[in-house]
Parts: C-alpha cells; structure tokens; sequence
C-alpha cells in the first residue's frame, strides 16, 4: 500500500507549492520522488523537465519532456515546450519535428508558431520562419518571440527596413538582446548617429558570454578633459583590428594610459601605432562566466576607461570615414619583401586565398571548402598563396587533383603569429577571403581585398548591404545570394578576377 507520503499527485502539488515560492531545488527533490514512486505518470515528469529547462539543466530537461511526451504523445503543451528546449539547445532539427507535432495537435499556438518561426530562421528558412511569425502574429499581435523572429526572417531577407520596424515594436518592452540586435540593424544600415548608442546593449550582463569586468574605474566621457583613460579589449580579434581605428582619435581628446588588445596583435600594431602603451587582454572564466584578468589595466595609472566599441559613439557617433583612413595598420615591410620574392613568379599576380573561419558561433556558416573555389584557382595570370590558419595540407593537395593548380604555402603561423600573417598578406597582390579575421587584417593594411560573404546566421552587420563598405575603401564584396550557396559568389569573383589585369 502506498504511504500518503509517497502519493504521487501530493508530491506534485508539493513540488508545485515549493516552485511557486522559488524553491526550485526543494521542488526538484520531491519531483524525484514522484516520478520514482510512479514512472508512468506525465505530470511530474513534466513538470520537473520544466523546472529542469528554468534552472539551467538542458539535457535533463530535454530528457524528462522526451519522456513526457512518449507517456502522452496527443498533448501539445508537452510537445511546444519540448520544441522550445530543443531550440534553445540549438538542436533546430529536432526543435522543427516537435514543434509541428504540436501544430499538428492543436494549430492554433502562437508560442509553437513563434517557437517554429526561430527554427526556420535557424534553418536559413527564412521565407518560411516569416511565414510562421505572421500566423503567430495573427493569433498574439505583439509576441516578443515572433516578432524577433519575424524582424530576423527580414533581415536577412534583405527586407531591412521592416525589420527594424519589427525590432522597434519590441524595443520598448524588448530585453537587452532585442535592442542589440535593433544596433546592429541600425548599423548594418549606416545609420551611426542612432546605431552606436544603440550597441551599448551589448554590454549589459544579461547579455550571453558577458564579460565581468572588476577594475572599479569610472567610465570615460570628453569631460572632464585630462583624464588618462585605458581602452579596453572585447569581442575578438577581427573587431578590435575593426575598431583600432578609433584609438587615434581618442587621443587627441585624452591621455591614452593603457590599450588592452589580444596580445597577438601587439607587434602589429606597436609598429603601426607606436605612441600606444599596449597590455595583454586575458580572459578566465569562474562559475558564473567569463571574467577579465585586469591587472595590467589596474597598474596602468588610468583614472578611467572604455571599451573599444564605444568609442564611436563616445567620440560623437563617428562613422568609419571620421576615424583613421585604412591602411593604418603596417607590415613588416623587409619581412613581406622577403615573403614575396620566394613566392613571386614573374608575371604572375600573387593571390592570398583564406576559405575557413573557426568562429565557435558562426565559423560554420563563414567558411567553405578550398575546393569549392576552382573557377577561382583555375584563373590565368596568377599564383594563390595560402593565408588559411590550421594544418590545410590535405585540402590544398584534394583542389590540386581536382584543378592542376597547387596553392603555395610559406613558412609563418598564421595563427599566432599575426604580425608574419600580416607580413605575407602584404607581399600579395590581392586577397580573397571570407567573412573571417584576415578579412579585416588585410583591410586594415590597405592591401586590395575580395570577400566572400554567407546570406543568413554569420554575416556580420559590419558587412553592409552593399559590394562595397565604408571600412575598408579598398575592399570589394561578393555575397550570397541563397543561404549556404557558395557557387554564386565563387563565380562573380572568379568572373572578376579573369577581367582584371
């Protein structure tokens, strides 16, 4: 006979109890205990995959609605809210299936809608994902899921404008991650007076992978004038050559005690911009995420500081032509002469070819293969040069079968050592590259730059709209035209590069 005790309906209702008092872990506990003294029963596993999913445990939450919906497969609920883990979890595919089964189930939810809409868009599905968002719209007008889904679908449909209509919709009641990705449209567009203040979102710490900061220093504002100020590192390498720009101008407004970067650029841009006191930026992360290691900052004798992203709208909302014009970085100019003439054949052009990014979030959606670039490699007139970091051997020797042409490598790490990557992309007379870091190392050196951008999740806002952009005036843009199609660009630069002398 079962003991009241171990009821599981007064487990449940005690666990129910217990969470609406913010007793989470309490809840969880008599949770366990419900679902062992009846392993068949719904609710309890359901509800503790949700409370699972609410204090941060994924897998387990996953799991516990898994089984939910086996015990009951005609409950909707069930299987929205697994749809939504699953998405969250970045598992669209799954997250896709259970989200129609509860379309299936039960067609008018606009939390399903909405969840589905996320999936497409995750899918490069856009057409589809605003499709989905409209009906969730129809059904909720104003669902903040729907409509940040909906204003992704439109942006990368090219449809921008309706997309920061949609962002401003949420923006009022929106979080820190709705106004950020209303910047970063706002952005895209060259809208700088109203972007730049906009991108201070992307410190708020609610922010995901925010970075602590502990060094207790005021933030640096024109006045008082005379203060040292320490700019401090943030994002990665690509965005700190990005917005290096900026230093300069800073300078001619404040004494500059310290300018945090990733110590690989250091050589770089000490020679580049010698008058900077440079320190190392490094990171560590503690139970509650990633934290700065500032005690180079703190030593600095700076009485205030910056990120560097703000200093566009710090300086007064400054567009990329009010800062340092490229090329402001500069090579090693022995080191690429020397670079050049072992790789050099005489009448040939020499081309630096970069096809991968490693980005965690993005790099997936940035890179191709080498090989999808033979009516690149087969152009007449030139010798490519590898600038791809990593051990490349067997995709370089797979595009020589496939194309008789062999991509030459030289003798530097492209990876950590950023001042030799910078010297041999300046002994070529052209890079093409994706989306990636030695996209804005070579722009910065004013070197002539092809990119070749994705349509859909890793195209940054930085990129513009257009096939050129006003960060780097020597540069030249291919983009997508479908998402993850890379035949298209490949060919409009293989186009261009046969038409150039």
């Amino acid at each position: 006979m079962t003991e009241p005790a171990d009821d599981p309906r007064a487990l449940t209702a005690r666990a129910l109890q217990q969470a609406r008092a913010g007793r989470h872990p309490a809840a969880l506990a008599t949770l366990d205990r419900a679902v062992a003294a009846a392993p068949g029963s719904v609710e309890p596993r359901y509800l503790r995959g949700l409370l699972r999913l609410e204090s941060g445990d994924a897998d387990g939450g996953i799991d516990d609605l898994t089984a939910a919906l086996a015990l009951s497969p005609a409950a909707a609920p069930i299987a929205a809210a697994l749809g939504s883990a699953r998405l969250r979890a970045g598992d669209a595919a799954g997250a896709d299936r259970a989200l129609r089964r509860a379309l299936l189930l039960l067609p008018a939810q606009p939390d399903a809608l909405a969840g589905l809409a996320g999936c497409r868009v995750a899918g490069l599905r856009f057409a589809d994902g605003l499709r989905a968002a409209d009906r969730a719209l129809l059904l909720a007008p104003g669902h903040p899921q729907a409509l940040g889904n909906r204003a992704e679908a439109l942006h990368h449909l090219g449809r921008h404008d309706e997309a920061l209509a949609s962002l401003a919709d949420l923006a009022a009641a929106g979080g820190p991650q709705v106004r950020l990705n209303r910047a970063v449209g706002l952005l895209s567009l060259e809208r700088w007076t109203d972007g730049w203040p906009a991108y201070e979102a992307r410190l708020d710490p609610a922010i995901p992978d925010h970075i602590r900061r502990r060094h207790g220093l005021p933030r640096w504002s024109p006045a008082p004038a005379g203060r040292p100020v320490a700019v401090l590192a943030e994002q990665g390498v690509g965005e700190q050559i990005l917005f290096l720009r900026f230093v300069p101008a800073l300078a001619e407004r404040a004494p500059i005690a310290a300018v945090e970067l990733d110590a690989k650029l250091h050589p770089l841009v000490a020679r580049s911009l010698p008058a900077l006191p440079l320190v190392a930026a490094r990171r560590f992360r503690d139970a509650r995420g990633p934290v700065a290691d500032e005690r180079a900052v703190a030593a600095s004798g700076a009485d205030c500081a910056i990120e560097i992203a703000s200093l566009p709208a710090a300086l007064g909302d400054l567009s990329p032509a009010d800062a340092a014009a490229a090329p402001y970085l500069a090579a090693d100019p022995d080191r690429a002469a020397a670079l050049r003439g072992a790789l050099a054949v005489p009448g040939r052009r020499l081309v630096g070819v970069c096809w991968r990014s490693k980005n965690a979030a993005f790099g997936g959606f940035k890179s191709t293969r080498l090989i999808d670039w033979a009516p690149i490699l087969t152009a007449a007139g030139a010798t490519f040069v590898n600038l791809q970091y990593g051990d490349v051997t067997a995709e370089i020797d797979e595009a020589e079968r496939a194309t008789g042409t062999r991509v030459r490598t030289a003798d530097v790490d492209l990876f950590d050592d950023l001042d030799g990557a910078a010297a041999l992309a300046a002994a070529m007379d052209l890079v093409i590259t994706t989306g990636s870091t030695t996209a804005q190392l070579s722009g910065a050196l004013g070197i002539p730059t092809w990119v070749l951008l994705s349509r859909g999740p890793g195209l940054m806002w930085y990129w513009g709209h257009g096939d050129r952009t006003p960060w780097y005036p020597a540069m030249r843009l291919f983009r997508q035209q479908m998402p993850g199609d890379w035949g298209q660009p490949v060919a409009e630069a293989a186009a261009a590069l046969a038409a150039t002398p």
